[in-house]
């Protein structure tokens, strides 16, 4: 199953308006970024070729080009149902030397996460063309479970591990969802 996953950057006074042309194309997830509110990550299973459809609505609303990339399933559990009140979603890159031990500690901590209360789901992807640029879907009850789970032991193994193998920042947002 490929992913499409894209990121979008719009005009401050055009954030609602492309939040409704995102999330009224079937078979997307629309995420708004809570703390910079123009931002959103748009999600879908890849069944066609060329851009997402919702692309050239939001062409004159961008301030910078869509950034679109294709994802296969590292650990997913399911995509479907999203309800809880936040979301985060993780960029994780890895030196490419370590792309396989990388993986497996998030295909672990996905595993782990999902154990969790308050955890909804927990699910990554890898990059098609860089399998060592991971992306991690977590949906959460509420803050505090998010909370929580951030400071637990296995989050704090899971981090040590993965840092002598980083190739970039840990980037960790939250958003809510649109639709």
């Amino acid at each position: 199953m490929i992913y499409s996953i894209s990121y979008l950057e719009v005009e401050i006074a055009a954030r609602g308006q492309a939040a409704e042309i995102i999330a009224g194309h079937a078979q997307t997830v629309c995420l708004q970024e809570i703390s910079r509110t123009n931002r959103f990550v748009a999600m879908n299973r890849k069944e066609m070729e060329g851009p997402p459809l919702y692309a050239q609505e939001l062409k004159n609303l961008l301030i910078s080009p869509l950034d679109e990339r294709q994802h296969e399933v590292l650990e997913v559990d399911e995509f479907a149902n999203f309800s809880g009140e936040l979301f985060v979603v993780t960029h994780i890159d890895v030196i490419p030397p370590e792309k396989e031990n990388g993986a497996a500690l998030v295909r672990q901590m996905c595993l782990d996460s999902r154990t969790e209360d308050g955890c909804l789901a927990c699910n990554a992807l890898t990059q098609v063309n860089r399998p060592n640029h991971m992306t991690v879907f977590e949906n959460w009850l509420d803050r505090e479970a998010q909370s929580t789970h951030a400071e637990t032991d296995t989050i704090k193994a899971f981090r040590e591990a993965l840092t002598p193998l980083s190739g970039a920042l840990y980037d960790e947002r939250f958003y809510r969802l649109v639709n």
